[in-house]
């Protein structure tokens, strides 16, 4: 019973110390521990995710009239343990992949080969009835066996010897040390925890449910803090009878797009490949369910089950720390102290003149460059800022605060002698102006030009520290229009690429409503903006909103072509983009980005 295997079993501790004896004795009782446990994950291969999606969408057919229909919380909750119990079904209807991993790490092919050999020339020695033959078969058996041994032994100690020079290298005392002194590590057993009554548990159960409720306390009203009974009043007394915007199609296609594959699925054994080929076969089943929820504003219990699991956290060795705390501590800078202590400067930033606000910020500074640096304390903080690299943190709060007037309040600045006017940078958006649902995507293609209808193709270059665009219009293969503006020489080449995309919509706009109209650009980057669902900047979103609202009278397409292939088109708009940088007047005013 002293194994850790069968702790689990020991049941209702106590420890007896009313005795003659200089020993105390223990007394528990021997229980079983009926934990439930998970059926192993399975991962699914493609068709067989294709297999659950069809049948999923098969039964969204047959009960899309029903589900039509959902006005309450029991409906929509019995819908949606349908769909888990049908991807549950079929997922279980699969056959179980047993993966065979071999036991030793040195097998590989070469001695698979041998003892193939081996086994065929040990058979036909076995079958062999004539004396002579036999004989000579057996030598050659014989001779094969034993290269095969000595095969098995080489590849033995070589793996062994690598194994034992990787664990070695760091430190000598490691692990073979610890194996020659028995000194390893048991399999973690849960200990006793105590309770919020000062008292320790007594058996596995009553541990699990401590440490649960320690991990997620229940949501108890009587201890609330002032603060936290004001949200609740505030969300309890809060009513209005404006529906929230109803989850897109691109939306929800986003959502999915972001999320990593290959992840371990929940107790609903549901994986992200299944949810993304479920959207992409039929767009309507989550497009419907989550607005439903929206709408009858709940959340199904079924997706709130999870599973907890308690793990302990690997050593790390101390080499390791070391090493890593340089980049730790200063990302953690970074990330973290930096702008806490610089939050809020739009209101106190007026004060950095005073030099007692100014000594008493690199003073914060220094604390956190001590720990990066593994400095003395007798350093200066100077010093420190200098040897990691660290703006001063006074000058940092200026030019946060000199970005706040210019971006966010639209005030003109003055540093030294030169002013920084608000109308020359890009104005900070505020990103809860925008609802999510508001969010637009404009998709692209790669498809090659046909030389049919009208195909604009828009470029933009930056020689000699000046910039310009230009854009060149085709119709079925002629060139009937251009056009060339030079920007600011502060502009990059991305703000002219966008610019030549302005300058082609601003075209579009001047034609009638036209079947279709192909847009060419070679700049990446720009038509990777357009496409992200997330927000963008102010160019970016005003090129969405223009393409959305021409689109209602005018078939518009964007394609991207690689540059310098041949192209007629391309190399005509970059010939003009060229020479738009050699004008002599600027025609532009972009502004600049912080």
């Amino acid at each position: 019973m002293a194994k850790a295997g069968s702790t689990i079993k020991k049941m209702n501790w106590q420890v007896i110390k009313n005795n003659f004896s200089d020993h105390n004795y223990l007394v528990f009782n021997v229980e079983s521990f009926n934990a439930t446990r998970d059926p192993p994950r399975i991962f699914f291969n493609h068709r067989q995710i294709l297999k659950i999606c069809k049948a999923v969408h098969q039964k969204f057919l047959e009960l899309q009239e029903e589900i039509q229909t959902i006005d309450s919380k029991q409906k929509l909750e019995k819908w949606i343990e349908e769909l888990t119990i049908t991807i549950k079904q079929i997922s279980q209807s699969f056959p179980r992949k047993v993966i065979k991993h071999l036991r030793v790490p040195w097998w590989d092919s070469e001695l698979e080969v041998n003892r193939k050999k081996t086994r065929a020339l040990r058979s036909r020695y076995q079958r062999c009835r004539r004396e002579e033959e036999r004989s000579m078969r057996r030598i050659v058996y014989k001779k094969q066996e034993a290269h095969y041994k000595w095969l098995i032994k080489q590849k033995c100690r070589a793996s062994f010897e690598l194994f034992y020079q990787q664990l070695v290298a760091n430190n000598e005392f490691d692990l073979p040390y610890k194996i020659t002194a028995v000194k390893i590590r048991k399999q973690t057993v849960l200990q006793s925890v105590k309770t919020s009554n000062e008292q320790f548990t007594n058996t596995i159960e009553e541990t699990i449910q401590t440490i649960v409720q320690a991990l997620f306390p229940t949501d108890d009203s009587t201890q609330e803090t002032h603060v936290q009974r004001k949200k609740r009043e505030t969300v309890n007394t809060y009513s209005s009878t404006i529906l929230d915007k109803q989850f897109t199609k691109q939306e929800i296609t986003y959502a999915i797009s972001t999320m990593k594959k290959k992840k371990a699925p929940g107790i609903d054994g549901i994986s992200i490949e299944i949810i993304k080929e479920l959207h992409d076969m039929n767009p309507d089943i989550l497009h419907y369910t989550y607005n439903k929820c929206l709408e009858l504003g709940i959340f199904p219990e079924t997706w709130k089950k999870g599973k907890l699991i308690i793990a302990n956290l690997a050593k790390t060795h101390l080499y390791l720390m070391r090493i890593a705390q340089f980049v730790y501590y200063r990302k953690i800078y970074y990330g973290a102290i930096e702008p806490y202590l610089l939050f809020g400067v739009g209101a106190w930033g007026n004060r950095l003149k005073l030099k007692k606000i100014r000594d008493s910020l690199n003073s914060l500074q220094r604390r956190p460059l001590i720990k990066i640096t593994k400095a003395y304390r007798t350093i200066s903080t100077e010093a420190l800022q200098v040897i990691e690299g660290i703006v001063p943190l006074d000058i940092k709060a200026k030019g946060v605060f000199g970005k706040f007037l210019l971006t966010t309040i639209n005030n003109d600045i003055k540093f030294g002698s030169k002013i920084f006017k608000w109308e020359d940078y890009e104005t900070r958006l505020d990103p809860h102006n925008i609802h999510p649902a508001d969010n637009i995507s404009i998709t692209y293609d790669k498809h090659k030009p046909s030389g049919k209808e009208i195909e604009i193709y828009t470029d933009g270059s930056k020689i000699n520290d000046q910039v310009g665009a230009a854009i060149v219009v085709f119709y079925n293969n002629e060139e009937i229009f251009n056009r060339t503006i030079r920007l600011p020489d502060f502009a990059t080449v991305y703000q002219a690429e966008v610019t030549g995309i302005q300058m082609a919509l601003e075209f579009i706009s001047t034609i009638g409503p036209w079947n279709k109209i192909n847009l060419y650009t070679d700049s990446l980057s720009v038509l990777e903006a357009l496409n992200t669902f997330k927000r963008s900047k102010q160019e970016i979103l005003a090129i969405k909103n223009d393409i959305l609202e021409m689109s209602k009278e005018k078939s518009i397409t964007l394609h991207w072509i690689p540059v310098h292939t041949g192209i007629q088109g391309n190399e005509t708009a970059d010939s003009y983009a060229k020479k738009a940088t050699t004008r002599p007047n600027i025609e532009k005013n972009s502004k600049e980005i912080l």
